[in-house]
């Protein structure tokens, strides 16, 4: 049996930036993980298992090469969307395809309380991993990025993809998004093996350096769509329900605080990071005026103002409008401190999540 995990993870700074190619964000991954674990059957059917199904196999057969499942439930989109352009590389490959129990198992949320963590990124990511060590093939980073990615792309996601990259690469990433235009165009010139291993245009995934101080995550106890925030952004641009020149302004002041950042994780320059997580925070809230987008609803305006009180940085994390709200604390005294006024507020600390590490090796 294989089993193998893709992290979750939370934005640092970038969001909605990093909606628009070559403009960076930086991303850091979780140790709450998307399990999954694939055998070998003999049946002429393969399963998957998951909480979608509560936790009862779900069969499924192929038509011409695809898999289908025999009973349709679309939250195994992304699984067996995952199955099929995994398996199309598989077969680019001059591999047969075999059937398989897989079975997907999450920490990324607490008894069906999601935080937030990027689920429908990891749940790819693990679905691809697993089947290309199924199918003995030399993986690379790279590789499960770009497969996940056209999962996702073939699922019409409108993200930046950027929980794709965390939940591959692990660590603190900075990431800027390719240009989605020219990917869409190369699905229809190029084969498909040739997709996979040819440079992808204003892609970024740079794995950072660990900073020297310690992430803490307050949960507001409030769900937040990011798909729809995200839609809406794009919606509101293209009706003009704001300025093009206040957006293109944005992205330009969002670009120059984040790439100071990024130098400040190499130069080890915690004050520079502190100072720039701020700044972001401040250019989120003048986006959110521009937008008319609630990004700091009242629990994460709390705590910010909270940390603030105890001269720690902070911000919401993602999309905002729910969800979770990161500080970047020095010492445990601090983390201490800051736990305990959040659990005073019915803010979440959730100290038992810390940062992912590990870069798996294929």
């Amino acid at each position: 049996m294989i089993e193998v995990k893709a992290p979750g993870k939370l934005y640092v700074a970038g969001e909605y930036a990093v909606l628009e190619y070559g403009h960076p964000a930086i991303i850091v991954a979780l140790d709450h993980y998307i399990t999954a674990t694939i055998k070998e059957t003999t049946n002429k059917f393969g399963t998957i298992t998951s909480i979608y199904s509560q936790n009862k196999p779900i069969s499924f057969g192929r038509i011409k090469s695809k898999a289908i499942l025999l009973k349709e439930n679309n939250d195994f989109r992304y699984v067996i969307t995952a199955i099929n352009i995994t398996e199309h590389y598989v077969l680019a490959l001059g591999k047969k395809l075999q059937f398989f129990d897989l079975n997907i198992t999450s920490s990324l949320d607490n008894n069906g309380t999601k935080y937030g963590f990027g689920s429908s990124g990891a749940v790819t990511v693990a679905t691809v991993k697993a089947l290309l060590k199924f199918y003995k093939i030399n993986a690379t980073h790279d590789l499960v990025y770009k497969l996940a990615v056209l999962t996702q792309i073939k699922l019409k996601e409108n993200g930046s993809f950027g929980d794709i990259a965390a939940s591959t690469y692990g660590g603190w990433i900075a990431y800027s998004m390719f240009d989605k235009s020219w990917l869409l165009n190369k699905i229809e010139e190029v084969p498909f093996t040739e997709l996979l291993h040819t440079q992808w245009s204003n892609l970024r995934i740079e794995p950072l350096p660990s900073p020297n101080f310690n992430l803490l995550i307050g949960w507001t106890k409030t769900p937040a769509s990011t798909s729809n925030l995200v839609e809406q952004v794009k919606t509101d641009l293209s009706n003009h329900t704001f300025s093009k020149l206040d957006y293109n302004s944005f992205l330009k002041k969002a670009k120059y605080i984040v790439e100071e950042m990024i130098q400040a994780f190499y130069k080890n320059d915690t004050t520079s990071i502190y100072k720039n997580l701020n700044n972001y925070r401040n250019l989120l809230l003048e986006f959110s005026k521009m937008s008319n987008i609630t990004i700091e609803t009242p629990p994460l305006k709390l705590l910010v103002k909270l940390a603030n009180n105890l001269n720690i940085v902070a911000k919401s994390s993602g999309a905002g409008g729910g969800d979770c709200g990161i500080a970047l604390v020095s010492t445990e005294e601090q983390a201490v401190q800051l736990s305990t006024l959040w659990q005073e507020n019915e803010i979440i600390p959730l100290t038992n999540v810390k940062v992912h590490f590990e870069r798996d090796e294929f």
